[in-house]
C-alpha cells in the first residue's frame, strides 16, 4: 500500500522549494526617435550591473525597439567570458536596423514573451517613455497572466511635456499649376497656454510671420493659401518658435509641392549658344552663365541643368559633386552636349562627371596606339616649393607623370627622357607591362643644374621619329629659362615634319614662353600655362585623356535604335552631324540614335532620381545643319521638358500615403494613346534620405492602377521615380514620425495604471534581487518517490517469499554450530 501511495505521489510529481534559481533577464530598451540616448545608456550600465549578482546559470540578453524590434544580444551566461566583455561597454551594442521613427511597446512585449523558455523564470526590464504610437498597449496589458513574468518598468524621470507646443498634422497638395492658390492647413496644439510665432517658409525664404495664442483647451487651426508662379519644387516648411518649448523635435513640418509647368533652365557653357536664345523664344526661364561663373547656389530652383561642351577642368571637383548629388537626390535634370572639349575631349574618362552619364568616354574599339615621350625639366628650379603646397615642383611633376602613364592602353608606348644642362634617356620608348612601377622607379633623381630644351627636345623628336605610330606625342614640364638659340629653328622643321604634337605645361611666371608657344603652335601642339603648381597633375591627365579620345567626323546621319519618346512623327529626317565624339553607351542606357558604326548620338538613363542624357556630338558647331532644322525649337524644348521629371505626366502619375511605418505608393499609368495598362508589374526606383537606391516592383491592382508598400526606417526626404517605357513620373515627399514627437499622455497614463495594479512594477537597480528573495528553486521530487516506492516493493517482495540471501544463510550456520 506504502509503495503505491508512492506512485501515486510521483504522477502527482509535488516540487519543494529551497536555493535562488537560475533566471534569463531581458533588457527590452525603447530606442525610438523620442528617446534620450544617455538614458538608454544608463539603464545599460544598471541591468548590466545587477546582473552579476545573479545566481550562477542565468542568463542576460538585449531586445532593443522602436516601431520594430531586434534581438541585439541573444542570451548569454553571465559566467560566460563574453558577458565579461558586456560589462566592459558603456552603452549598449546597436547594430541592426531598427524603425526609429514609431514606438510600439506592445509588439516588443509580445515577441519577447513568446520567447521565454516555460522551464526558466524570467525577468525583464521594460526601459521606455511609454509613449507608443503603434501597436495596443492596454490589449497586451490586459492578456497579462498570473503566471507571466514579472515586467518592471524603467521610466525616464522627464516625461512631463507641460509647456509643449507641437505641430499635430500639415496638409498640402503635392501637385499644383503656377499661379494657382495652394491651400495650406496645419493642426497646431499645446499643452499648456503659451504665446508662440509660427513661421512659414518657401525653401529656405521666410513667407509668413505671425503671432499666436495657443491653448490645450482645442487645436489651434492654421490655414493659409499660397500662390506659386513658377514651375518646379518647392518645400514648404512650418515651424512653432515657443519660448522654453521641453520638445523642439515637434515644432517643424515640412512638405513639397510640384509645380508644374515649364521647366526652369540652369544652361553652363557659352553665353552666345543659340540654345539660351531658342529656349528663351519658346518660353523657357533660362539662366546661363559660363563655366567660371558658376555658384552652387544656382543650382536650387533648376528642373534641367545643361552642360554645353564643358571641360571637365572647368569646374572643380566640388561642383561636380553639388551637380551630381542635385541629379541624384533631387531629381534635376541632366543634358550633357558634347563637342571638342567634353567626354573624351574634356577628360572625362574615371572623373566624377563621368559616373552620372549614360555614355563612358572610350571607343567601343581600340584606339590605334600612340608613343609618348615625357620630358621633365629637372634643373635647380625644380626643386623649389610653393605656398599651397609643401612638396617641391619635381614631387608634383613626378605625380602627374605617373598619373598620366597609368591612363595609357596597353599597346601605347612610353618614354621618359629628364634634362638639366643635359638630357638623359631614363626610360627607352617602347611598351612596358608593368608601365607605372617602372616609372615610379625612374623618379629617383634630384633636382639640380641649369636648364638647356633644345639638346633635349631634339633627342625626344629623333626617339618619336623611329617609331611608326598613329599618334606621337611629347609632354614637356618645365619652369627653367628657355635660352635663345637658332636650334629652335630646325626643332620646328623636325616637329612639322614628323607630325608631331607638342604639349608643353610651363609651370610659375618666370617662364620664358614665346619659344614654347611658338613650337606647340605646330600641328595639335598645346601651350598650357601653369601657375599653380597644385594643378599640374590634372592638366597633364586631362591632356592625356583628350589626345587618347576619338573624335569621328563627318557628314554623319543620325539612325533610330529606339522610338524616341517626342518627335514621333514617322519618317522624319534628322539632319546630318559634322563630328562627335566617340563614346560607348552603359549597360542599362537607353540608346535612342546612333551613328553607323553604332556609336551612340542620344543615350539616356536613371541617375538616381533624376534622367541624364547625353549627346556627344552636341548641339553646337557640330550641329550646325540642325539650327536651321525644321524641328529644332521643337526639338530642343521637348527634350528639356522630358529631362524634368518635375512636371505633371499625364499618363503617369504617383501618389504615397503613409500607414503606420510603411510606405504605401499608388501608381497610375496609361498607354500613350490613354489606354491603362495591363502589364502584371511596374518599376518603381525609391531613393531614400541616406542616399540608399531600391529598385521595386509594382503590382498592378486595377486596370492602370499599381500599388507598392515599402517600410520605412529613416525620416526625411523620399524621391520616387515610376518609368513605364520612355515614361517618367517622380514623386518626392518627407517622412516625418509628428506623431513620436508629439505628447502623447494616453499610452503613459495606461502603463501608469499597470503600475498600480501590479501589471507592471517600478524599476529600482535593486529591484531585481528584492524579487528574488521570495522565489526558491524548485525541485521536481517524482524521481526520489520512483526510487522509494521501487525500494519498498522490493523488500515487501523479499520478506514475503522469504527468500534466504547466501550471506543470511552462512549466517545462521554459524548459529547453530
Amino acid at each position: 500500500m506504502l509503495a503505491l501511495t508512492l506512485l501515486i505521489a510521483a504522477l502527482w510529481n509535488p516540487v519543494m522549494h529551497w536555493g535562488r534559481p537560475a533566471i534569463d533577464l531581458i533588457l527590452l530598451s525603447d530606442n525610438s526617435s523620442s528617446m534620450e540616448r544617455h538614458f538608454s545608456n544608463r539603464i545599460w550600465r544598471q541591468v548590466t550591473a545587477q546582473a552579476q549578482q545573479l545566481p550562477q546559470g542565468s542568463r542576460f540578453s538585449l531586445v532593443r525597439f522602436g516601431g520594430n524590434n531586434v534581438t541585439e544580444i541573444r542570451p548569454v551566461n553571465i559566467d560566460s567570458p563574453q558577458f565579461q566583455q558586456l560589462l566592459e561597454r558603456p552603452q549598449p551594442p546597436r547594430t541592426q536596423r531598427l524603425e526609429q521613427s514609431q514606438t510600439n511597446i506592445a509588439q516588443a512585449l509580445q515577441s519577447t514573451l513568446l520567447t521565454l523558455s516555460p522551464s526558466r523564470p524570467a525577468r525583464i526590464i521594460l526601459a521606455t517613455d511609454g509613449k507608443e504610437t503603434a501597436g495596443d498597449i492596454k490589449q497586451t496589458l490586459g492578456d497579462f497572466k498570473k503566471n507571466s513574468p514579472p515586467v518592471f518598468w524603467a521610466k525616464p524621470e522627464k516625461t512631463a511635456t507641460r509647456g509643449d507646443a507641437f505641430i499635430r498634422s500639415l496638409q498640402m497638395p503635392s501637385q499644383a499649376a503656377p499661379g494657382q492658390l495652394i491651400p495650406i492647413t496645419a493642426e497646431l496644439e499645446t499643452t499648456s497656454n503659451t504665446t508662440a510665432e509660427l513661421l512659414l517658409q518657401v525653401n529656405g525664404e521666410d513667407h509668413l510671420r505671425k503671432q499666436i495664442r495657443l491653448t490645450p483647451d482645442a487645436p489651434h487651426l492654421f490655414q493659409h493659401q499660397l500662390a506659386l508662379p513658377q514651375a518646379g519644387e518647392y518645400q514648404i516648411k512650418l515651424s512653432i518658435i515657443a519660448p522654453d518649448d521641453p520638445e523642439p523635435r515637434n515644432n517643424q513640418c515640412t512638405g513639397i509641392i510640384q509645380v508644374s509647368g515649364l521647366a526652369s533652365v540652369l544652361y553652363i557653357g557659352d553665353e552666345n549658344s543659340p540654345i539660351v536664345a531658342s529656349l528663351q523664344t519658346g518660353g523657357w526661364r533660362v539662366r546661363s552663365i559660363a563655366p567660371a561663373h558658376f555658384n552652387p547656389a544656382l543650382l536650387g530652383g533648376s528642373d534641367v541643368i545643361i552642360l554645353d561642351d564643358i571641360d571637365s577642368q572647368a569646374l572643380t571637383d566640388e561642383a561636380w559633386r553639388q551637380i551630381g548629388t542635385r541629379v541624384q537626390k533631387q531629381g534635376t535634370g541632366l543634358i550633357v552636349l558634347g563637342g571638342a572639349h567634353s567626354f573624351g575631349g574634356g577628360g572625362y574618362r574615371n572623373s566624377i562627371i563621368e559616373q552620372a552619364l549614360p555614355v563612358t568616354a572610350e571607343s567601343r574599339e581600340p584606339l590605334p596606339p600612340a608613343a609618348i615621350i615625357f620630358l621633365v625639366d629637372k634643373s635647380g628650379s625644380m626643386d623649389r616649393t610653393t605656398e599651397s603646397s609643401t612638396l617641391n615642383r619635381m614631387a608634383i611633376a613626378r605625380r602627374a607623370v605617373l598619373d598620366s602613364v597609368e591612363l595609357l592602353a596597353e599597346g601605347d608606348q612610353a618614354g621618359l627622357v629628364t634634362f638639366d644642362i643635359e638630357s638623359q634617356l631614363r626610360i627607352p620608348l617602347a611598351r612596358h607591362p608593368d608601365i607605372s612601377n617602372r616609372f615610379r622607379q625612374a623618379f629617383t633623381f634630384t633636382p639640380n643644374g641649369g636648364t638647356r630644351l633644345a639638346s633635349a627636345l631634339s633627342q625626344a623628336i629623333t626617339l618619336l621619329e623611329e617609331h611608326q605610330t598613329a599618334q606621337r606625342i611629347i609632354i614637356l614640364v618645365t619652369d627653367g629659362f628657355i635660352e635663345e638659340s637658332t636650334a629652335f629653328n630646325a626643332i620646328a622643321e623636325q616637329l612639322s615634319a614628323a607630325n608631331i604634337d607638342l604639349i608643353a605645361l610651363a609651370i610659375g611666371r618666370q617662364t620664358e614662353t614665346a619659344i614654347l608657344q611658338h613650337l606647340t603652335s605646330i600641328n595639335q601642339g598645346l601651350f598650357l600655362p601653369v601657375k599653380e603648381i597644385a594643378y599640374l597633375p590634372q592638366l597633364m591627365r586631362g591632356e592625356v585623356l583628350k589626345r587618347r579620345s576619338a573624335i569621328q567626323k563627318g557628314p554623319i546621319q543620325p539612325l533610330v535604335k529606339n522610338p524616341l519618346p517626342f518627335l514621333m512623327e514617322e519618317r522624319i529626317q534628322w539632319p546630318a552631324l559634322d563630328s562627335y565624339m566617340v563614346t560607348k553607351e552603359r549597360d542599362h542606357a537607353q540608346v535612342y540614335l546612333t551613328s553607323a558604326e553604332g556609336d551612340p548620338l542620344l543615350a539616356s538613363h536613371f541617375f538616381g532620381a533624376g534622367r541624364v542624357t547625353a549627346l556627344p556630338s552636341g548641339l553646337g558647331d557640330w550641329a550646325r545643319n540642325w539650327h536651321q532644322w525644321h524641328y529644332w525649337g521643337r526639338f530642343l524644348g521637348e527634350l528639356v521638358e522630358w529631362s524634368s521629371s518635375h512636371h505633371a505626366n499625364p499618363i503617369l502619375h504617383i501618389e504615397h500615403r503613409i500607414i503606420q511605418s510603411n510606405i504605401e505608393l499608388q501608381i497610375d499609368a496609361a498607354s500613350n494613346s490613354m489606354d491603362w495598362q495591363h502589364d502584371p508589374q511596374l518599376t518603381i526606383q525609391v531613393l531614400d534620405p541616406a542616399g540608399r537606391t531600391t529598385r521595386l516592383q509594382a503590382d498592378l491592382v486595377a486596370p492602370g492602377r499599381y500599388q507598392v508598400t515599402f517600410p520605412t526606417h529613416i525620416a526625411g526626404r523620399y524621391s520616387t521615380v515610376a518609368q513605364q517605357g520612355d515614361q517618367l513620373a517622380q514623386h518626392s515627399f518627407i517622412y516625418q514620425p509628428l506623431a513620436e514627437y508629439a505628447p502623447s499622455t494616453l499610452s503613459v497614463t495606461r502603463m501608469d495604471s499597470a503600475v498600480q495594479s501590479g501589471v507592471l512594477i517600478p524599476w529600482r537597480p535593486e529591484a531585481i534581487q528584492s524579487s528574488l528573495e521570495q522565489e526558491k528553486s524548485r525541485h521536481s521530487l517524482r524521481s526520489l518517490l520512483l526510487a522509494l516506492a521501487l525500494f519498498i516493493y522490493l523488500v515487501t517482495l523479499f520478506l514475503e517469499r522469504n527468500i534466504h540471501l547466501p550471506f543470511l544463510r552462512h549466517g545462521n550456520a554459524t548459529k547453530q554450530q
